[in-house]
């Protein structure tokens, strides 16, 4: 099981607070999303102009870069796409200075389009990005989210652009379930075969008043195992599968500074993922 954080966790972080932590926790990976408040990657020059220095500092501590998580998404506006074809284009060309074989890329919220408008758009998308990404050999990993935690969904906007080799997808084992209300085993049985990379959470849902009266359900993140999501459920389909990618903390702390501080949440997830596995294998 190898196990990476994305960097949402430690936006604070410096590169060399990035690895000692990674190195001092148990991490075999760091999955970049910002880098000290810049969220353009190509942008941070310890990862382009520093790219050499930065590959030897992580191979030092015997660390990999698992994934540049970008913005980029598959599904967007006119005004949008050029925009996003662009940064594709980017992070291709900096994941190949770096070594680094993923770049993660969202499904886009697909507004008031049609689904059958929605899948054309994000296939001919899919279908140019990949093909910018595979000459690299690099590939393009679409994460379950936005308007694509429905995994029938997004398994069809495969189907539409052909299944392009160098795309498969980035199973977030979150937001099906807790945005979808998916079952783990459906969400496998749907995007199974394509799932090479996956990013990890816990939430509950609670109770908060409404603004006016009343309450609403809101999620809640929080540590592993302290919620509810079928974690070792969805841990149990992929070591059946024989799953080998990454099994990547995604500590949303940039966008939710409310939950602990990546000295908890860090050690913590891998306290709870070797448990866990440990459990299933006897």
């Amino acid at each position: 099981m190898k196990l990476s954080f994305t960097t949402l966790g430690c936006h604070e972080w410096d590169l060399n607070r990035i690895i000692k932590g990674a190195a001092e926790y148990g991490y075999e990976g760091v999955d970049f999303r910002g880098y000290m408040g810049e969220m353009k990657l190509w942008k941070v020059p310890a990862l382009s102009s520093g790219a050499a220095e930065t590959l030897d500092m992580f191979a030092e501590a015997g660390l990999e870069i698992s994934c540049l998580s970008s913005d980029v998404k598959m599904y967007a506006m006119p005004v949008d796409r050029a925009k996003w074809f662009d940064e594709v284009c980017r992070y291709v060309e900096l994941a190949s200075n770096l070594g680094v074989k993923y770049i993660r890329v969202f499904g886009g919220d697909t507004g008031s389009a049609s689904m059958d408008e929605a899948l054309d758009i994000s296939a001919k998308f899919l279908t140019e990005a990949t093909a910018v990404a595979r000459a690299a050999e690099v590939e393009l990993v679409v994460e379950t989210h936005d308007a694509w935690v429905d995994s029938g969904m997004l398994i069809e906007a495969f189907k539409v652009a052909g299944f392009p080799k160098g795309a498969s997808i980035l199973w977030d084992v979150h937001h099906p379930y807790r945005m979808n209300g998916e079952d783990p085993d459906l969400t496998w049985k749907n995007i199974g075969s394509l799932v090479k990379y996956t990013h990890w959470k816990d939430s509950y849902l609670e109770e908060v008043a409404k603004e006016g009266g009343g309450t609403e359900s809101r999620t809640q993140l929080c540590l592993m195992g302290k919620g509810d999501i079928p974690l070792r459920r969805i841990m149990e389909i992929l070591v059946d599968a024989g799953y080998d990618g990454w099994y990547t903390l995604e500590w949303e702390r940039k966008w939710h500074p409310e939950i602990d501080a990546p000295e908890v949440a860090f050690p913590q997830y891998i306290k709870y993922m070797k448990d866990l596995l440990s459990k299933i294998l006897k």
